[in-house]
């Protein structure tokens, strides 16, 4: 297997083509499957870039690329397609019903596909699109169907969103329940091992999803003592979905499971918190809160680095253990000779944890700037766009929950916009801080996740899975604030109680 310009070369050489290097689809050497060879041609190319610009900057070229692209295209299909208003006929409904939400709903639950194959082989993780484009239809098709009937008889009714998230949940596992032989030549017991314990992931990014409606709606309505203490309990409600969403997927690929617990949990929780910067009701208060805690999260994971932290980690692990059992525990030693690499720091491996931390820590400055930059494109797209009636962030043409409830004005915006960029700042300085404080003090680790990923991230197999976390948890977190969904307004009483001008 050609390593960079070696495999570039290997292409306008014929004879070396058929008879040398190896494809990284199929593994055969000399393939000459045409969508195989063009594979083959991007990874390498996508290793000479690697490999001239090096894993720091590889690092910031990707968290550059996965906040620009979801901005513009979250900002393009939710804010600049046309729709009609929520109290017309069905005809009123049909651009929503065929088009914007069950796109929506597809790009999510392709996405659930991509990485529930990825589960099934770690150093194959991408499939062609045709090898499961039916799947892709089936879900299309049904979330029209079901919402076409749903809002032909009811209309629109609190919470209709929740209905698409269903049938996009329920129609991904039947697909890949009834479609294992066409993936992978892997044996059928090991095919719905790995699926039964997607499917609690699944279930679990769901219920954490359904929260996160929740903060955003307590967010609006509460006073300023209710949302300081709701940003409170998100700590602890993302840190106990991160646990368990790494505690189930041991069976997976170490990267699937950091992109998993790391990534996805991270980026819904940062899309949802920033998208609720405009109902802040004392900005003096709770955006220097806000700010101060999100760069203690950060600098959390660098003190979770440090040898002190990990004696007292393994002493509170052995001291519950004892109470929870009332049996006497022997204190805990830790283990410094890294001897497995897929170690996902559960135990008393001491690189395996750290390494964790490390990745952790990456992806928490990837979902924080990508959700400002989404949040600061998306906002002014939804504020000034033709479909600015429809969401919350303008005080002139949006709808009201209630009529004692005002719109985002100006201020309430500028203030939004004000503590996005002062996040922005923060986080970019974290992420320098980190990165130096990781290459300084614990090279050592940073070498070994250098050595296997080429960046502090995951594999150059793995990447596009962050772009495409990123763009669907964004198209989650603008959803819920959408009108037709009748979550974030799920009060709403049209045409009463709003603030539409004529």
């Amino acid at each position: 297997d050609y390593m960079g310009e070696q495999i570039i070369d290997s292409y306008n050489n014929e004879d070396r083509r058929e008879s040398s290097w190896m494809c990284d689809e199929c593994g055969k050497v000399g393939c000459k499957e045409p969508s195989h060879v063009a594979m083959t041609r991007r990874f390498a190319r996508a290793k000479k870039i690697q490999s001239t610009m090096g894993p720091a900057m590889t690092t910031f070229w990707t968290i550059v690329f996965c906040a620009v692209v979801p901005s513009i295209f979250v900002g393009a299909f939710l804010g600049f397609i046309p729709l009609n208003p929520v109290d017309g006929d069905f005809e009123d409904w049909a651009l929503w019903i065929f088009f914007l939400n069950p796109v929506a709903m597809t790009v999510t639950g392709m996405l659930h596909v991509s990485v529930f194959l990825a589960t099934l082989d770690g150093s194959r993780p991408w499939r062609e699109f045709r090898s499961y484009w039916p799947l892709a239809i089936a879900l299309y098709g049904t979330e029209v169907l079901v919402m076409a009937v749903t809002v032909g008889i009811f209309g629109t009714f609190r919470a209709t969103g929740l209905v698409g998230y269903a049938v996009m949940v329920f129609m991904t596992v039947i697909t890949l329940y009834f479609n294992h032989r066409k993936f992978f030549p892997c044996s059928q017991a090991y095919y719905f091992q790995q699926l039964f314990v997607y499917f609690k992931v699944i279930i679990m990014i769901l219920v954490f999803v359904g929260l996160l409606v929740g903060y955003l709606i307590a967010f609006r309505e509460g006073s300023k003592g209710i949302q300081i203490m709701l940003n409170v309990v998100l700590l602890f409600v993302v840190f106990f979905f991160k646990k368990a969403i790494l505690g189930v997927t041991d069976a997976f690929p170490y990267e699937v499971a950091m992109l998993l617990a790391g990534l996805w949990v991270e980026s819904l929780e940062d899309m949802f918190q920033t998208f609720a910067f405009p109902d802040i009701s004392d900005p003096e208060v709770i955006m220097p809160l806000i700010l101060v805690s999100k760069v203690a999260q950060n600098l959390a994971y660098l003190f979770f680095l440090t040898d002190r932290w990990f004696r007292f980690r393994l002493w509170i692990k052995a001291y519950l253990k004892g109470k929870c059992t009332c049996k006497e525990v022997q204190p805990l030693e830790g283990e410094e000779e890294d001897v497995n690499k897929d170690d996902r720091g559960h135990g008393t491996s001491h690189p395996g944890y750290r390494r964790r931390q490390i990745q952790f820590f990456m992806f928490k400055i990837v979902a924080q700037i990508s959700s400002v930059c989404i949040f600061a494109c998306v906002s002014a797209a939804l504020r000034y766009g033709p479909n600015r009636e429809f969401f919350p962030y303008n005080a002139e043409e949006s709808p009201c929950v209630e009529a004692t409830t005002s719109c985002v004005d100006w201020h309430a915006y500028r203030n939004a916009l004000i503590l996005a960029f002062s996040n922005l700042g923060a986080f970019t300085l974290s992420g320098l801080v980190g990165a130096w404080f990781i290459r300084k003090f614990h090279n050592r680790v940073y070498s070994d996740i250098k050595g296997v990923y080429g960046s502090l991230f995951l594999s150059r197999n793995y990447l596009g899975f962050i772009v495409a976390i990123l763009f669907s948890n964004a198209l989650t977190a603008v959803g819920a604030l959408q009108l037709h969904q009748r979550l974030y307004f799920y009060k709403f009483d049209y045409p009463p109680n709003c603030c539409l001008v004529e």
